[in-house]
């Protein structure tokens, strides 16, 4: 008897869940794509980060939850929330009215299930904004965060050399690596148009700056505070700035490197020119793309922008010690060969304005 109502109530469990799954099909065979159509919306060139455009109109017939995002391989230049679809400006130098009038994005929407998507057309509207691109004024706004940063020297000041500087290389010195570093140096001496040149000597004691290639043991009693910087860490290469003079003039330099690449040998000779880090990363976007990443990829390359931080820093019209203030009106002259103070506020609101006093806090060290 037992056995028998055991056997009814299996069999009664197995047609509800029979049922429960048929539902299920039921509500899977009539469930649609959410509708999505083309719309266009329009912004202003120039426009700050998080801007609306408004919201993206989307629907579903089953009134299921919507979400939406951006394929960004059509454009990087917006972004959607994923819940409500309100799009903004997601990098504002890329809303140029001179570049292009317009941009297309391709955006999806989806229930969890099943997807649709649209081109959303946004129309720039075109407004002045000066003698510089919106790209170019990026430049010089990713200048004065590599080049007037606080990893090397006091911040607000442009920091670099002048005249001859004498480099000289040691350690596992391979010519091949001889012969890499001739190459990137005269691609440097290229660009620096105020008389600063790199050349090579034969001694330590004749050097500006010493360079050193090598595992990280040899140079523990070589230079003992750069191998306790390093600290064990994983560390490729540092650079050590450790004589800057009154005038902001870097005077002395070391620099140490587990290997003989010549990307992070590029890397490296940054610092000592005077550069930091800039968050340009992307090996697959050369407008996104810098020497002075602060982490390897690899596809890292010297790209335009880093072309233009020699190119500007190491240019008659930016001497050591320009301050923020200053830094726009220069480039904007470099570039046009005209001047204007259009547009400078936006800079000079991050001025120290504090006279140029020697530093003293020497060495500094990045990797």
């Amino acid at each position: 008897m037992r056995q028998k109502l055991v056997s009814i109530l299996a069999v009664g469990l197995l047609l509800g869940a029979c049922s429960s799954d048929d539902e299920k099909m039921d509500e899977a065979a009539i469930n649609t794509a959410p509708v999505i159509q083309a719309q266009t919306f329009e912004v202003t060139e120039n426009s700050e980060i998080g801007v609306s455009l408004g919201t993206i109109v989307a629907s579903d017939a089953e009134n299921d939850q919507i979400f939406f995002n951006v394929n960004t391989e059509s454009s990087s230049a917006f972004r959607v929330n994923r819940s409500t679809g309100e799009l903004t400006v997601g990098i504002p130098y890329q809303l140029d009215f001179e570049a292009r009038e317009k941009i297309v994005v391709d955006v999806f929407v989806n229930d969890g299930v099943l997807k649709s998507n649209a081109n959303i057309t946004v129309n720039l509207l075109d407004e002045e904004d000066g003698l510089l691109s919106n790209e170019q004024k990026r430049t010089v706004t990713d200048f004065t965060t590599v080049v007037l940063n606080e990893s090397i020297g006091e911040p607000g000041f442009v920091k670099k050399w002048e005249g001859t500087i004498k480099v000289f290389l040691d350690g596992n010195i391979a010519n091949e690596f001889v012969e890499r570093v001739v190459t990137r140096n005269t691609i440097l001496n290229s660009l620096m148009t105020d008389g600063t040149r790199i050349e090579l000597v034969n001694t330590a004691a004749e050097s500006d700056v010493h360079i050193y290639l090598g595992p990280l043991d040899q140079i523990e009693n070589l230079w003992p505070d750069i191998y306790n910087f390093i600290g064990g860490g994983n560390i490729a290469g540092v650079a050590s700035i450790d004589e800057i003079d009154e005038n902001y003039v870097s005077r002395k330099a070391r620099m140490w490197l587990s290997e003989g690449d010549e990307i992070l040998y590029f890397h490296e000779f940054g610092h000592v020119l005077g550069f930091g880090h800039i968050d340009r990363c992307d090996p697959f976007d050369i407008d996104n793309n810098s020497i002075m990443c602060p982490v390897a990829i690899l596809g890292l390359d010297f790209t335009p922008f880093d072309q233009d931080l020699v190119r500007f820093t190491y240019h008659p019209l930016m001497p050591a010690g320009t301050q923020v203030s200053e830094v726009f009106d220069i480039i904007e002259r470099i570039i046009t060969g005209t001047n204007s103070d259009k547009n400078s506020t936006s800079l000079s609101s991050k001025v120290k304005n504090q006279p140029i006093n020697p530093i003293f806090d020497l060495p500094y060290m990045i990797d």
